[in-house]
């Protein structure tokens, strides 16, 4: 039975054909290839300072400050006269107070209650091999997300200078919108890896397991020891699901890797 999550809903662009997870050669890459499962990460735990960090903003006029402590009050229990009372004679001091208890919430539900799978859109990227596939020791593994009902949610990560739209009050009640910005949208100086994002909000990291089909191909990194090449070669057999090898090779005219089929 599949794990129950609550991801986002997609956006409108449609998702590849093949998407891509570089990987050392490891008991996890070991669990993804034999047991059909992944590992969902907290977004606090992502090499990037700013990734799905970035300060919610509360700038708010009197009147939208107003209108926002009448939509939410009865959420909190207030009556109509209280929520009035709080919107018109808050102070700035009660403000600020009220805005830290908000951003500590939302930092803790999705920095720490939220997960994500982060894959990338070509198998025969350099830097990332280098980054990420153990300096082309590991390999590339190659999924078609279509077949399964979770995976096939994933979303493009979007690549800026400057922060995205996060004021709290314009955004309050839109999750998607939220999580597009905190958890979509990243430095420009990320943009080589093209990357993609499966994001289950309100579920906590842990392992998920996907259609056993999803995982289509697995590429050999170019310094990958022929010892790991078996080693690979032995997880395929206990998996028992057809799944295609490759061999990523250094082109002799240009800085490109070359994409081979195996036996």
């Amino acid at each position: 039975m599949k794990n129950a999550a609550r991801p986002f809903n997609r956006n409108q662009m449609p998702i590849p054909a093949k998407l891509y997870k570089y990987r050392g050669i490891s008991a996890f890459t070991e669990d993804i290839v034999v047991n059909s499962r992944v590992f969902f990460s907290a977004p606090v735990t992502l090499n990037d300072p700013f990734d799905c960090k970035m300060p919610l903003d509360f700038t708010v006029t009197p009147a939208n400050f107003g209108q926002f402590v009448r939509k939410i009050g009865p959420k909190f229990g207030l009556s109509a006269a209280e929520a009035n009372r709080l919107a018109s004679t808050s102070t700035a001091a009660q403000r600020r107070t009220m805005f830290e208890a908000i951003a500590n919430k939302y930092k803790m539900r999705l920095s720490h209650e939220s997960s994500l799978f982060c894959v990338a859109e070509r198998g025969n990227d350099i830097l990332m091999f280098s980054h990420y596939g153990d300096a082309h020791r590991g390999c590339c593994l190659e999924f078609d997300f279509s077949n399964d009902p979770l995976l096939k949610l994933a979303e493009r990560v979007s690549y800026q200078n400057d922060y995205p739209d996060l004021n709290y009050f314009r955004l309050h009640g839109d999750v998607h919108k939220m999580s597009k910005g905190l958890f979509l949208t990243k430095a420009l100086q990320w943009a080589y890896e093209n990357e993609w994002r499966v994001i289950r909000y309100k579920i906590s990291p842990g392992t998920y397991d996907f259609a056993p089909e999803c995982l289509t191909g697995i590429i050999f990194g170019t310094a990958m020891t022929d010892a790991d090449k078996i080693q690979v070669r032995d997880w395929l057999t206990r998996r028992g699901v057809p799944t295609k090898l490759y061999q990523a090779e250094v082109s002799r005219s240009s800085f490109t890797l070359n994409i081979t089929a195996l036996p």
